[in-house]
């Protein structure tokens, strides 16, 4: 039972905003994976 609580307590505000920054990160990833393939796309459909 101890454990369980200092985990719970181990996860800070630091560690919150490090997983929220990491999604953040991911989705621009995925954004940004989106944009390359557009353009990939867009090019496509001029030829």
């Amino acid at each position: 039972m101890d454990i369980d609580n200092e985990e719970e307590e181990g996860d800070t505000d630091f560690d919150h905003k490090q997983k929220v920054d990491t999604k953040q990160q991911h989705d621009e990833n995925k954004k940004y994976q989106c944009q390359i393939r557009n353009k990939i796309n867009c090019n496509k459909n001029k030829k």
